[in-house]
């Protein structure tokens, strides 16, 4: 048994958002808490077309617009909440101006959350009990605390300009871990170039360059990648969560996935680093099938069509691997062949990817 020193007031209990009243001091055993693995199959799934963004609730959410004033910067929150006897429930978005993003960081718009949002709200008995968290490849803040047996979570993430917060009070680390995970966002698209500008793509997370090998004939082929990938199945939280009597609650999330990332990337070589022959065909004839091999495609619909970008030409190829569709085009632009990959269980997001691609030929 350990006790839990916190002093909060309420949980939300101003400006309209949720209440969930709280104690002060008091005495939490690991036996008074439900398992944190427990699977809740009678909550119901939330989809903000707003917000862009799904969570699991225990009930349907009351939508409602609440505004807050913190640091002298006035914004308007999006919020859904449920409120049962065994807890409370809130999710939350507002877009930040411009110039707040301009004139602060990641991590300076984080210290306001925690030095005057959080005490606007009434949380600040939580606000030093912060560690940062990330949701697929997006920064993050967590905010936990105990008081009166109940659980009080607080979790923000930071995606572009937008900034979701979580909110739950509960009795048992169960159903507030059930509800703090189940929180998923859209992909929220943005372009990025590499360092040459030698072309434009939009990718859900932030990509980054890396180089890899492919195997072709005798030897092997180094290919210039700038990709990512983009796990809406898990948080990437660090653990454990929790220790409460010498027991580990952890953050893992409840509901089993064994589901793989989505993966975007644009990958690019010279043209003169390849020994090509003229009898099998052009580039891409002679690079599409040991790429394809690589990428173990187990079944492809598409299998060479033509597609087109502007003046360049190229060939597109569908298929499955595993649970993903797999998308590929290649494209041959001045002395470079590009190639396109993505991996999604979406094939809207697998078009949007494909779709935002632009060559922009690098000068001699």
């Amino acid at each position: 048994m350990k006790k839990l020193l916190l002093s909060v007031s309420l949980l939300l209990g101003c400006c309209g958002w949720p209440l969930v009243v709280i104690a002060e001091t008091e005495t939490l055993t690991a036996s008074e808490l439900e398992p944190a693995n427990l699977v809740r199959t009678d909550w119901q799934t939330y989809v903000s077309p707003a917000g862009l963004y799904a969570a699991l609730f225990p009930a349907e959410p009351t939508e409602s617009t609440v505004r807050t004033a913190s640091g002298g910067v006035s914004l308007t929150w999006q919020l859904s909440s449920v409120k049962t006897d065994k807890g409370t429930y809130a999710a939350a978005f507002t877009d930040l101006p411009a110039a707040v993003l301009e004139q602060q960081g990641v991590n300076q718009i984080f210290q306001e959350v925690q030095s005057q949002l959080l005490p606007e709200l009434e949380l600040g008995g939580i606000a030093d009990s912060d560690r940062e968290i990330g949701l697929q490849g997006y920064p993050g803040r967590e905010f936990l605390g105990t008081v009166d047996e109940k659980l009080v979570g607080a979790r923000f993430y930071l995606v572009g300009n937008r900034l979701y917060g979580l909110f739950g009070g509960a009795a048992a680390i169960a159903p507030l871990n059930y509800f703090l995970n189940s929180f998923q966002m859209q992909p929220v698209w943005s372009a990025h170039s590499p360092e040459d500008n030698s072309f434009t793509a939009d990718f859900p997370a932030e990509p980054r360059m890396e180089v890899d090998t492919m195997s072709f004939g005798d030897g092997e082929l180094e290919w210039t990648a700038l990709k990512t990938r983009w796990n809406h199945h898990t948080n990437d939280l660090p653990e454990p969560m929790l220790v409460i009597g010498g027991q580990v609650f952890t953050a893992t999330r409840v509901a089993s996935t064994g589901q793989r990332a989505d993966f975007y990337g644009v990958a690019y070589l010279d043209l003169s680093e390849l020994e090509l022959d003229p009898a099998q065909g052009d580039a891409i004839a002679q690079i599409a099938p040991p790429l394809l091999t690589a990428m173990s495609i187990e079944e492809l619909v598409d299998q060479g069509r033509a597609v087109s970008i502007g003046d360049y030409t190229g060939r597109a190829y569908l298929g499955i691997r595993g649970n993903q569709v797999a998308a590929i085009q290649l494209y041959e632009v001045k002395d470079r062949l590009y190639a396109l990959v993505a991996l999604a269980k979406d094939l809207t997001n697998a078009e949007q990817f494909l779709s935002s691609f632009r060559p922009q030929p690098v000068s001699e």
